[in-house]
């Protein structure tokens, strides 16, 4: 039928069949309609193949169209070029299409500017394409909020997106209500998130079970945002893991967080080795988050250094934690003073 149809029936025929997700049949008429010249019918057949994931092959297409003029093609062919990461050639078809009054190249604008760090030249075309109902634009536009502080005007945008089924304003909100204090507000949003597979989703939502004592319930999300390499979650699951005495799987998610530079982790970490009698490896952890202002460690290393006989070097780690008001390190400081007279007595 196609093969016999007119180029200007064949178009019709495109455009319908795209309209109905009939993609292949839409691209044999198309095909059609292009051997006539037709513009519309190379943007619509640009349009198809990028649908169907065929970009090398939709882009000379996009491009003929794009060049004649058609809106539709040089949002196609700019919405193209930033999926496959080339965002500088991608920008002036979409700054050409946004300024014609393209909705979804205003929206892939405003992302391509924010990937960029460019959020104040991508805020108007975000906010612009959200007024316009564009989900993505929304989310977007509230990732853009939130990440410049401005939770409050962030969160409508949020909600909205969420609410319409986009999985990075789930689990952006879900952080979200999270910083504020809205944990329970926020669990369904993190968990649609995260068992969509968001990683950030799966590590908050790992957070706030552990924070609320739920250890059971926040351990597999945990390990999962820790095994996609989420540092947050490998120290809380190490933490987590050493305060229910589980020290030997407590240490390789101890070692990853401490080695990527979280405090606490080295803090937890050293206290684990020193634990096992290893206070040679609990040493440098210890004295890392010690001079980064953790008390824990500043007493665990009086400790250690104290037991080494070390106890002028001790005795300032132990007066500095038992002035933050840790009890042990308090006791320690006493105990190691009359240790270290009773030793000098001795000589």
């Amino acid at each position: 039928m196609i093969a016999e149809a007119r180029p200007e029936a064949c178009l019709h025929i495109g455009a319908t069949a795209y309209q109905a997700g009939l993609h292949r049949l839409a691209e044999r008429a198309f095909r059609r309609a292009t051997e006539a010249g037709d513009i519309n019918a190379m943007a619509g057949l640009g349009a198809v193949l990028a649908r169907q994931g065929e970009y090398e092959q939709a882009r000379p297409w996009l491009e003929r169209a794009a060049e004649a003029g058609d809106t539709n093609a040089m949002a196609g062919l700019g919405a193209v070029l930033a999926r496959q990461g080339e965002d500088e050639q991608a920008r002036p078809w979409l700054e050409r299409a946004a300024e014609a009054g393209d909705t979804r190249a205003m929206t892939v604008l405003g992302l391509v500017l924010a990937g960029q760090g460019e959020d104040e030249q991508a805020r108007p075309w975000l906010e612009r394409a959200a007024e316009a109902g564009d989900t993505r634009a929304m989310a977007g536009l509230g990732l853009v909020l939130a990440g410049q502080g401005e939770d409050e005007q962030a969160r409508p945008w949020l909600v909205r997106a969420a609410e319409a089924g986009d999985t990075q304003a789930m689990a952006e909100l879900g952080a979200l209500l999270t910083r504020q204090g809205e944990r329970e507000e926020a669990r369904p949003w993190l968990e649609r998130a995260a068992e969509a597979g968001d990683t950030q989703a799966t590590a908050v939502l790992g957070l706030v079970l552990a924070s609320q004592g739920e250890y059971e319930q926040a351990r597999p999300w945990l390990e999962s945002a820790a095994e996609a390499g989420d540092t947050k979650a490998m120290a809380v699951l190490g933490v987590m893991l050493a305060g229910q005495g589980e020290y030997e799987q407590a240490r390789p998610w101890l070692e990853r967080a401490a080695e990527a530079g979280d405090t606490k982790a080295m803090a937890v970490l050293g206290l684990v080795l020193a634990g096992q009698g290893e206070y040679e490896q609990a040493r440098p952890w210890l004295e890392r988050a010690a001079e980064a202002g953790d008390t824990k460690a500043m007493a665990g290393l009086g400790a250690v250094l104290a037991r080494q006989g070390a106890y002028e070097q001790a005795r300032p780690w132990l007066e500095r934690a038992a002035e933050a008001g840790d009890i042990r390190a308090a006791g320690l400081l006493r105990t190691s003073s009359a240790e270290h007279e009773g030793a000098r007595a001795g000589e």
